[in-house]
């Protein structure tokens, strides 16, 4: 009989062999759950888009768990899991496991299936200066093409999150103009979320 125990970051699996140690996010990874903790960042995206396109290359595999907890970060290293999320055959399911805001957000509404625990939370807004759009030290007219690369980048983030929700850009454009934070039934009621997280009911062994 095997017999499964966590040890530090490392899980102890009994066997009739004996024992053998194992890392936990290998553990985790074979169950097929990924995680973005952190920010969205191009190390991190590319290292979950690996994660994916080997996951989504596996026969056995019927779905993937991609469980979220970040405050946003790159928009365009978000926009390249998120076009990885909507492209692969496998069904990629997002949990939020404390807060998805900014672009994890985004990342977070690319797959059909989008669950959040009970107390979590997730955040929409516009995008803005700094990091990829930073001002410092630009003449008049560099700064002007950053706000038209801006505009646009808003133009594009709306009308995902239109298409992902349901709801018309003008009432993206209200929810977006700030910070805007909802709850687990806030983001059921507007589209954002599919429905809240039960370990119990779902297909996953951790």
């Amino acid at each position: 009989m095997k017999k499964w125990r966590i040890f530090m970051s490392n899980i102890i699996h009994e066997s009739s062999r004996g024992i053998d140690l194992i890392p936990l996010n290998d553990k985790l990874f074979s169950d097929n759950n990924i995680f973005l903790i952190g920010p969205v960042c191009r190390e991190n995206c590319n290292v979950l888009i690996k994660q994916i396109m080997y996951l989504n290359s596996k026969a056995d595999v019927d779905c993937i768990n991609l469980f979220i907890d970040s405050d946003g970060g790159s928009v365009q290293a978000g926009f390249a899991l998120y076009n990885i999320i909507r492209m692969v055959n496998k069904p990629i399911q997002t949990i939020i496991l404390g807060q998805a805001c900014s672009m994890a957000a985004i990342i977070y509404m690319a797959a059909d299936t989008r669950l959040m625990l009970p107390d979590s939370r997730v955040m929409i807004h516009d995008p803005s200066f700094g990091g990829e759009h930073d001002i410092s030290g630009k003449k008049p007219h560099e700064i002007q093409s950053e706000l038209d690369d801006l505009n646009k980048c808003r133009t594009k983030l709306a009308e995902l999150i239109s298409e992902r929700t349901g709801r018309s850009i003008d009432e993206v454009y209200e929810a977006t103009k700030d910070d805007s934070f909802f709850d687990t039934n806030e983001a059921i009621r507007f589209g954002i979320c599919t429905g809240i997280f039960n370990l119990n009911e779902r297909d996953l062994y951790i």
